[in-house]
């Protein structure tokens, strides 16, 4: 089942809710939306091994107000997270599954109607993160085999590809990218190196076209924070 919850500024519980059908559901990814209510990107289990991306919407009070699934493979689709889209409607991101693991977009309705859906297939892995941008939206992720990479596209909101990058260092994992202020782009994740540990964080820094170095964090030029923690107030 799907739990979801919502708390005030302060920690203090809204509202909560468990939503649950005759399939599996599992929850992948949320976003706020501008009417007070939330999107919920997951994925159904259908009939085994089958799977289809879920997206359900909730109203301000944590009502359910429409679930819809997305099958677009003849296997299994997964869906990692959603926005909602500033001219209306939702995009999410996600993957396809088995032998067709390919990043998928889609872009809905405000009713969660399918408008398009692309498959990058240049780029065998799973798209986890998408934010918007001033040009349509950042896409995010990680490729599968050997070794795994970073990528990282820029799409507009007809579902045209601006620009891809993609990393080749190691094998590395996990990928989510962010706009700067300044217009950049900065991604990363998990790395597996011969060096310090044997995982270390990986950040590559891109102008706003795609254009840029890239750079690695050396673990021992970090502090560790202790086992247990506390974000203080202002």
């Amino acid at each position: 089942d799907m739990v979801a919850e919502k708390v005030a500024w302060d920690g203090t519980p809204v509202w909560n809710l468990r939503f649950g059908s005759n399939y599996d559901e599992t929850a992948n990814g949320i976003s706020a939306t501008l009417d007070g209510g939330a999107i919920i990107a997951g994925s159904a289990l259908v009939t085994q091994p089958e799977s289809d991306g879920l997206l359900l919407k909730l109203d301000a009070a944590g009502n359910v107000e429409w679930t819809k699934t997305y099958g677009v493979s003849s296997v299994c689709d997964e869906l990692h997270d959603v926005v909602e889209c500033p001219n209306g409607g939702y995009l999410a991101v996600g993957a396809g599954c088995f032998s067709t693991t390919w990043p998928l977009i889609v872009r809905t309705d405000a009713l969660g109607d399918t408008l398009w859906t692309r498959r990058l297939s240049d780029s065998q892995g799973r798209a986890v993160h998408v934010e918007l941008t001033n040009y349509g939206y950042l896409i995010s992720g990680n490729s599968v085999g050997a070794p795994r990479a970073l990528f990282v596209v820029a799409m507009d909101d007809q579902g045209s590809v601006l620009w891809d990058r993609i990393t080749h260092e190691y094998d590395q994992e996990m990928g989510a990218a962010t706009v700067l202020p300044s217009g950049d782009v900065a991604f990363g994740g998990n790395i597996v190196d011969a060096g310090i540990g044997l995982w270390d964080v990986f950040i590559a820094t891109l102008s706003g076209t795609g254009q840029g170095a890239s750079c690695n964090l050396i673990a021992a030029n970090l502090t560790a924070l202790p086992t247990t923690w506390l974000l203080g107030t202002a």
